[in-house]
């Protein structure tokens, strides 16, 4: 039993396959950041994003985004 309607479901599925994997990966990201992200200044999250992007390189996404929430967590950007 599914809580939408196929009608729905075909949608939100034709929107997901126009998104480029960048824009996903973005979204995702954004996603996994706890508030304290969110409380920060716009510089300090971008550079915060660009930390991001250099590690996803290194270790992936997953990890990536797991090393900047618990820096945000310790208190460490």
């Amino acid at each position: 039993m599914s809580w939408f309607s196929d009608e729905y479901l075909a949608s939100v599925e034709r929107g997901r396959k126009k998104l480029k994997p960048e824009d996903l990966e973005a979204i995702q990201f954004e996603m996994a950041m706890p508030s304290a992200f969110y409380e920060k200044p716009e510089a300090e999250r971008e550079a915060l994003w660009q930390r991001f992007l250099a590690l996803r390189d290194q270790i992936g996404a997953d990890a990536a985004a797991l090393v900047i929430r618990f820096e945000l967590a310790n208190g460490q950007t």
